[in-house]
């Protein structure tokens, strides 16, 4: 049976129904689909969450060197287009605004078929669809892309004219990279581009509350989209106690404008600092990352911010997710990922099903998490 990523065995047995009678509908038509080798114009998809498309922008620069001639397009969700906004090989970058991997967008009919108009008007040679969703591929086929590479892990393998074998515990970058037989470097350095505006802003805030050089300056980001990877803002504050009694050290809260809601957790003064939403929206806290010296927070974008930028990194990630394929690809000296194995895990969930304890999470404790980072600290 084809290697489906579903858990659930329904899910799997009706992909099996549908992509089953795509390859024998679809078959004799297929043959007609000239493969194409020195291809002209390439469109590279996208279309989820920031951390995702971090971990995509090697693939940018691998596409381009693999095809120096060809001009390189891009699809993703509106979120995520600042990332790629100054990649010079990038000559367009389509968006969609409602992408369907965010739950809180309701999909909009007519975006995806203006999108579609967009590319098919392009007429792209092959697309390189990096996630490997039916609903992305489905998107490609009906904008008349001559060429589609991808994952046929979710469904839909029949329209791939390259269809590459699903390795679920590969790297992401590396399994990005895969679709072009190329794999990535151990240790990656990433430039994030931020505005003169959120520079200056950075300065401002630094002027504002006496923050030097002589500072050591951590940044912790207790949230995150799911709820399973949050560590618990009592440990988080237990964290915080134990850095504060080192001298001349200044810790930022960063968070989003929805995460505001929670900033009453924390008790602030100038020492501890409030950065959650308001002006620190996420490119001025990507400034602030890169100004400052050490990132701790739960499994979320920011870590690759941090992490690519060379800052010292610490993520609680517990074991909600097969950690291997995310685990910034950085020196391991600047890195360190918590994680324990437990019977329920990886369970892939927003949410802990178990009504007491949040297991894997609670077995990770304050002492843990400050030993390994207090050298850093220290130094």
């Amino acid at each position: 049976m084809k290697k489906y990523v579903f858990k659930k065995w329904i899910k799997r047995f009706l992909m099996l129904i549908f992509d089953s009678l795509g390859y024998l509908f679809y078959l004799p038509f297929k043959k007609l689909r000239k493969k194409i080798f020195l291809p002209s114009k390439i469109l590279v998809v996208r279309l989820d969450q920031i951390g995702d498309m971090v971990q995509a922008l090697p693939f940018f620069d691998a596409i381009k060197k693999k095809y120096p001639d060809a001009e390189i397009y891009a699809l993703c969700a509106k979120q995520t287009e600042f990332l790629l906004k100054n990649k010079n090989e990038i000559k367009e970058v389509f968006t969609i605004e409602n992408s369907w991997f965010y739950k809180e967008r309701k999909i909009n009919l007519k975006e995806i078929l203006q999108i579609i108009k967009k590319i098919r008007k392009e007429k792209i040679d092959i697309a390189f669809d990096l996630r490997g969703d039916l609903r992305n591929i489905l998107l490609l086929f009906l904008s008349g892309v001559k060429n589609i590479c991808g994952y046929g892990c979710a469904g839909g393998g029949f329209l791939l004219d390259c269809e590459k074998r699903y390795e679920r515990d590969m790297h992401e970058i590396d399994k990005n990279l895969f679709l072009i037989d190329e794999k990535a470097d151990d240790h990656i350095k990433l430039e994030f581009v931020t505005s003169s505006e959120d520079k200056a802003i950075i300065n401002e805030f630094f002027k504002k509350n006496c923050i030097s050089k002589k500072h050591k300056k951590i940044v912790i980001h207790p949230f995150s989209r799911a709820k399973t990877k949050l560590w618990g803002f009592n440990k988080f504050k237990g964290l915080i106690d134990k850095i504060l009694k080192n001298k001349n050290i200044k810790i930022f809260i960063t968070g989003s404008e929805s995460e505001r809601i929670y900033a009453k957790e924390f008790i602030y003064n100038e020492n501890i600092i409030d950065c959650i939403g308001g002006e620190f929206k996420i490119k001025t806290a990507i400034e602030l990352i890169k100004n400052s010296d050490i990132f701790i927070g739960c499994d979320s974008s920011l870590q690759y911010f941090a992490a690519y930028s060379g800052k010292k990194t610490a993520v609680i990630y517990g074991f909600v997710l097969n950690n291997k394929r995310w685990l910034p690809k950085v020196n391991k000296e600047n890195f360190v990922g918590f994680s324990k194995p437990v019977n329920c895990g990886p369970c892939e969930l927003e949410e802990c099903p178990k009504e007491k304890a949040h297991r894997c999470m609670e077995i990770i404790t304050v002492d843990e998490v400050y030993n390994a980072i207090k050298n850093w600290i220290e130094q």
